[in-house]
């Protein structure tokens, strides 16, 4: 787990060749639709540390380190957090904290982006009853499409806090990964938490359990990862 404060960076970037890669990690996402949701977040819990999934002990120090962040915000007068979930997925995250704001009688303003559309979708109808049940004015909600791989939308500290998790900035190529920590950093004003998978860490299929795959082949030399489902998709990530 990595904790930035923001940092200044330059903001002027390209990635010439991202947009086939792009699509295809948006692809895969979007074929594995709640499988994905089941894989990284188990039963969903509201609290992390209760889960039983594979990810649970991770998960729990993130959720303590988040719950923490609120609470040091609130400690310092805000009212109303402002929070950005980059590459939200299922916006699994983006919920637990409206509901821990709400708990605590704190607003909140949440957007996640994602680049895969599916995913997307069921971040919306997971967050409907959330925008329904919750105060309008105290309690919002969005989720957007957009790639990490571009310049942020918003202004400078625009969010308290930003949020990366799993392995995002894992299917970014390594010339980009400089301008997009810049860019997490530069929209918030409080703190950038973020998680990596390790350096040489075992290959993964990401969207869903090894159980899942029927063939994977990783070329370290060439960041490429190519994956064969049991139904018998392929996904290359490039």
């Amino acid at each position: 787990m990595t904790i930035a404060t923001p940092t200044d960076h330059a903001r002027t970037f390209r990635h010439a060749s991202l947009s086939r890669t792009t699509g295809d990690i948006a692809s895969a996402y979007d074929h594995v639709g709640d499988g994905y949701g089941r894989y990284a977040d188990g039963d969903g819990l509201e609290d992390p540390s209760q889960a039983a999934n594979r990810f649970a002990h991770a998960d729990a120090i993130v959720w303590a380190t988040i719950c923490d962040t609120i609470d040091q915000l609130r400690a310092a007068g805000v009212s109303s957090l402002r929070v950005l979930d980059a590459g939200c997925g299922p916006g699994t995250w983006t919920k637990r904290i409206a509901d821990r704001t709400h708990r605590l009688g704190l607003g909140v303003e949440a957007v996640g982006f994602d680049i895969s559309g599916g995913q997307l979708e069921i971040a919306r109808k997971n967050a409907e009853h959330l925008n329904a049940s919750y105060p309008s004015d105290t309690t919002k909600l969005e989720f957007l499409t957009h790639d990490l791989a571009e310049p942020l939308p918003w202004s400078d500290g625009h969010f308290h806090l930003v949020l990366c998790n799993y392995v995002v900035l894992n299917h970014l190529p390594k010339s980009a990964l400089p301008c997009a920590i810049g860019e997490l950093c530069h929209v918030a004003t409080f703190r950038v938490i973020a998680t990596v998978r390790a350096l040489a860490g075992p290959a993964t299929g990401c969207i869903v359990g090894i159980d899942q795959l029927r063939d994977y082949r990783e070329d370290c030399g060439r960041g490429k990862l190519a994956l064969v489902l049991k139904d018998g998709t392929e996904h290359c990530h490039l």
